[in-house]
C-alpha cells in the first residue's frame, strides 16, 4: 500500500508542478512583456481563449494537488514510523501541512474563474469585461502572486528534500545520540 500512496503523491506533484509552469507561460502570454498591459494586437477571441486555457491548467492544477495531498496523507501514515530516523520527510509533512491552506484558497480564486465558462465546450458563460476582470484580478494581484510563488518555492523545496534526504540518520548514529 505505501508504494500506492508514494505513487499518487509523486504523479499528482510531478503533473501540479508541470502544470503550473505551463499555466504561468500560458496566462502572462496575455500580456506585453514585463508589464500587465494586455497586448494589442491580439483579438477579443484570442484573449478569451488564454484566459480558457489557463482555466483548464487551473484545472490541471487543481485536480493534481488533490491527488498529491491524498497521496501525501496516505504517505504520512504509512511512513510515520520513519520520521524518526529520516528528518527530512518530518520537514517536508511540515511544508507540505503550511502548502495546503495557500493551495486551497488558489483553488478558490480559480474557481471564481472557472464558473465564467461552460466546462464542456470551454464557451464564456460572462461578458468579455467580466472574464477579464477576474483574470487580471487573479493573475495581477499582490497577494494571489506572493501565494501563487511561495507554493511553488514550497513545493520546489519539498522536491529538494526528497532528493537531497538531509538529517538522516542510520540506526547506529542513532544509538550512539543515545549513548551520550
Amino acid at each position: 500500500m505505501r508504494k500506492i500512496w508514494l505513487t499518487l503523491f509523486a504523479l499528482g506533484g510531478i503533473i501540479w508542478l508541470g502544470a503550473s509552469i505551463g499555466r504561468t507561460v500560458v496566462g502572462f502570454d496575455a500580456f506585453v512583456p514585463g508589464t500587465v498591459e494586455l497586448k494589442a494586437a491580439q483579438t477579443d477571441v484570442m484573449i478569451v481563449h488564454t484566459v480558457w486555457l489557463y482555466t483548464l491548467l487551473g484545472g490541471w492544477t487543481g485536480w493534481a494537488f488533490a491527488a498529491a495531498t491524498i497521496g501525501g496523507i496516505g504517505c504520512f501514515f504509512a511512513y510515520y514510523n520513519k520520521f524518526k530516523t529520516n528528518g527530512w520527510m518530518m520537514m517536508a509533512t511540515i511544508l507540505g501541512v503550511i502548502l495546503l491552506p495557500a493551495q486551497g484558497w488558489i483553488i478558490l480564486q480559480d474557481f471564481r474563474l472557472w464558473s465564467l465558462f461552460d466546462a464542456t465546450s470551454g464557451l464564456p458563460l460572462a461578458p468579455m469585461v467580466e472574464i477579464l476582470d477576474v483574470f487580471l484580478f487573479r493573475v495581477t494581484d499582490i497577494q494571489s502572486g506572493v501565494v501563487t510563488g511561495l507554493s511553488f518555492l514550497i513545493a520546489t523545496s519539498i522536491a529538494s528534500l526528497f532528493v537531497w534526504r538531509p538529517l538522516t540518520t542510520t540506526p547506529e548514529q542513532d544509538q550512539e545520540n543515545h549513548e551520550s
